[in-house]
């Protein structure tokens, strides 16, 4: 006897669908053969699945709620920044994969406040996976909040914590690298749990920190309760860049190639583009290794978008830049064809720049409208008008392209303004300056209440990422750190 099961869906005409089991069975009675079928109604059962069917959607967004956007510029000091690039790529709808970054405020430890760096890999790949990987973080970010807290022992009071809580199995272990950044005095102190080793860039020399045996290096988090995790630390410098990553980057070859990248190798192919590259900022290191191993593996590695390996990918970059190289110009306009013009002959002026470093037409495009838009908000909200006033417009080129547009009049509440999208205001001819920008723009920023607007263009930004950007930006706000920035 042969027998079949398969589940089915009935369609009556004009009625709803009925989910059935259907078993099939070959009897063989008097030499004949014959096909007994047997249909379940199942629909019941299939309706309490869906109700206790965990939404995939739903678990990643609440976990980028839980962590937020990283911030990608933050004032170390006067005259530095940290800039930050994370890339993270799922090789499953959901993955193992997550990590934050954030700023802290001063207490004993830190006289100007620290940058705090997590990355962590949660074993599993399932939704619960994630669910995990939640909990994970929003228990780190707990104790990070307390004040003169050291790195040694918030990861002591992290391991602890999901050792005793009931909400973890004995193989749901995590490797980590954590890490945070004095604003004051650059000092780097990580604690690796288990995690792969990281990369310092410093001038045209490439050094792997925290590999096995090294300063800083501990047994993962949660495999054991009570023990005594040691950090490491480096004395950062101006220009320096780090690279933090997860295992999936050197196991990116082992589906296709049979072999994962060395730690060596690695750090071989991130020197030979410094050496390549003259000035070579991070983001672009970033974007250089990850089509190198994604041609080497025969793997296909889109941001945002897919992966084809066997493992999450991600990837976090960070660099000392210096806040001086800024151009500055003033202008009084007295109408809007002379901030058209103006514009036109700033981007005409800084193309071919823009170009060399990899920005694109489109880039371009953004970039030209919403300068205009920022310097008209100026001149017509902020100036009123009056051309006696001049309009400060100031730029650099870093990792990204950032323009600066300060204006002198009496500033305005980010959160004060009308939604141009709403029924009320959709046919009103003004009032969509700040919701172009922000839609063309990688981060937007004020300062001096209102006063003072930064715009931070990252080159060819997808439109994935740009959505992702924006949808993460809402959910922060809605959990309650709402900001001007995004």
């Amino acid at each position: 006897n042969t027998s079949f099961l398969a589940d089915c869906v009935l369609l009556p005409s004009g009625k709803k669908p009925i989910h059935v089991r259907r078993s099939s069975a070959v009897v063989s009675i008097r030499n004949l053969d014959y096909i007994v079928h047997s249909l379940l109604d199942i629909t019941d059962i299939k309706q309490l699945l869906a109700q206790q069917e965990i939404d995939i959607d739903l678990s990643r967004n609440i976990m980028g709620m839980t962590t937020g956007f990283p911030p990608r510029y933050t004032e170390l000091s006067q005259n530095l920044l940290l800039f930050t690039e994370a890339v993270s790529v799922p090789c499953h709808a959901v993955g193992g994969d997550h990590f934050f970054i954030k700023n802290i405020g001063p207490d004993s430890t830190s006289k100007l406040g620290k940058t705090v760096i997590s990355l962590k890999d949660q074993s599993g790949h399932a939704v619960n996976c994630v669910l995990r990987s939640i909990i994970t973080d929003l228990t780190h970010s707990n104790f990070i909040a307390r004040k003169n807290n050291t790195i040694e022992k918030t990861i002591n009071q992290l391991n602890d914590a999901i050792c005793t809580a009931a909400l973890f199995e004995d193989e749901d272990f995590v490797t980590a690298i954590a890490a945070d950044i004095d604003h004051e005095t650059l000092q780097f102190m990580y604690v690796s749990a288990g995690h792969p080793a990281f990369l310092l860039i410093r001038d045209k020399n490439v050094i792997p920190v925290a590999g096995t045996g090294m300063d800083g290096t501990n047994l993962p988090i949660a495999i054991k309760n009570e023990v005594e995790y040691s950090a490491g630390n480096l004395q950062l410098e101006p220009h320096d860049k780090l690279l933090l990553f997860t295992d999936g980057l050197l196991e990116m070859p082992q589906r296709n190639i049979g072999k994962s990248i060395t730690l060596d190798e690695l750090t071989a192919i991130a020197q030979k583009y410094i050496l390549e590259n003259e000035g070579l900022f991070v983001s672009d290191l970033i974007r250089f290794i990850l089509a190198d191993l994604t041609e080497r593996s025969n793997e296909e590695v889109v941001p945002y978008v897919k992966n084809t390996s066997d493992d999450d990918i991600t990837i976090i970059g960070l660099e000392i830049e210096k806040n001086t190289m800024y151009h500055i110009l003033s202008v009084h306009p007295q109408s809007p064809a002379d901030i058209d013009s103006f514009v036109s002959q700033l981007i005409n002026d800084i193309e071919a720049d823009l170009y060399e470093k990899g920005f694109a037409n489109k880039d371009l495009m953004y970039i030209r409208l919403a300068m205009t838009e920022a310097v008209l908000n100026a001149w017509k909200h902020g100036h009123q008008r009056k051309p006696d006033k001049p309009i400060t417009v100031q730029w650099r080129l870093g990792n990204d392209f950032i323009f600066e547009v300060i204006d002198s009049g009496k500033g305005f509440t980010i959160a004060d303004l009308p939604d141009p999208t709403s029924l009320d205001n959709v046919l009103k001819t003004s009032g969509r300056g700040i919701f172009l920008i922000r839609r063309m723009a990688s981060s937007l920023q004020w300062k001096n209440g209102g006063r003072h607007l930064i715009a931070t263009f990252k080159k060819q930004i997808s439109s994935p990422e740009q959505d992702y950007r924006m949808k993460m930006n809402q959910l922060v706000n809605l959990w309650g750190e709402d900001r001007e920035d995004y």
